[in-house]
């Protein structure tokens, strides 16, 4: 699997751990559809629990149903246009909770 954990980070009062694929487009014409796929799978979401587990200091992390993976470019800014900015990667949003033992 491609994916990384870029970290943790708080969007709108939310803990969420960014993960990012390393396709880029560049290799095959198709790859940023394989990089949305790669994304939505359930080893990015156990992968991004682990990251808020060891390194997020949140105690016994647990998986909120992530967003739609979305498009960044070179320097990580969001694409908001893509007739006028270029992809570079896609990222995906995981939101994590602390769960009760």
């Amino acid at each position: 699997m491609a994916v990384t954990v870029i970290g943790m980070f708080e969007k709108e009062g939310k803990a969420m751990v960014t993960c990012e694929s390393d396709k880029d487009g560049k290799k095959q014409a198709d790859s940023f559809s394989m990089a949305i796929t790669e994304l939505q799978t359930g080893e990015t979401r156990k992968m991004a629990v682990a990251y808020a587990n060891r390194t997020g200091g949140v105690s016994n992390a647990r998986c909120e149903m992530p967003s739609a993976a979305y498009p960044v470019d070179e320097k990580g800014d969001v694409v908001v246009n893509p007739t006028t900015q270029k992809i570079h990667r896609y990222r995906l949003d995981v939101p994590i909770s602390q769960g009760f033992a």
